[in-house]
């Protein structure tokens, strides 16, 4: 008997992570879902998630990709986080954390979305476990005893234990599976 996939939605930063850190503790196989074409690329990608924005790493989040084997890549195109400083306009108190006081050598990292989802795309890509359906969509979702069936719109129709709804703020796959949210400014 087949092992069944576990199913996220979204090939983001956070969906492309977890499928590779599900992988490295254990799981079988993991089927990726992405509306946008993503692909193997020869240079950075230029994606509504892997775009000209930078995003701040921790240095929790580097370790966790240190695991992965992809923090040196990372780190070849990220300026480092050595200070911090926490102070909100007109009230009172402030903090400094350094990297040189806190004994580490630095306490993250900040680098282009672009150059993170080239790394995160060449990791899975290189996974032969990691299957890539994108550009791809949702028709419908139906829970099953012991998880859920997907139908992608192409018309494969897969059976998975976990269904993770990684597709952002707007999440389709969440709605249809009719968990709320609650957004405030």
């Amino acid at each position: 008997m087949t092992q069944q996939p576990l199913v996220i939605v979204g090939g983001g930063m956070a969906g492309a992570l977890l499928a590779l850190l599900l992988r490295h503790h254990g799981a079988g196989r993991v089927v990726l879902v992405e509306n946008h074409p993503l692909s193997l690329p020869e240079s950075p990608p230029l994606t509504p998630s892997f775009d000209a924005r930078s995003t701040a790493l921790s240095a929790g989040t580097l370790s966790v990709l240190g695991d992965l084997g992809l923090a040196d890549a990372i780190r070849e195109h990220a300026a480092a986080i050595d200070t911090v400083h926490v102070s909100r306009q007109s009230r009172l108190g402030i903090t400094r954390i350094s990297a040189h006081e806190e004994g580490v050598d630095q306490l993250g990292a900040v680098v282009e979305n672009r150059w993170l989802g080239f790394v995160l795309l060449g990791a899975l890509f290189a996974d032969k476990s990691i299957q890539v359906r994108a550009p791809e969509t949702l028709s419908s979702i139906c829970r099953v005893e012991g998880g859920y069936q997907v139908s992608l719109a192409g018309g494969e129709v897969l059976e998975t234990p976990l269904l993770v709804a990684a597709d952002g703020a707007r999440s389709k796959t969440r709605e249809w599976l009719g968990i709320s949210a609650r957004e405030h400014d």
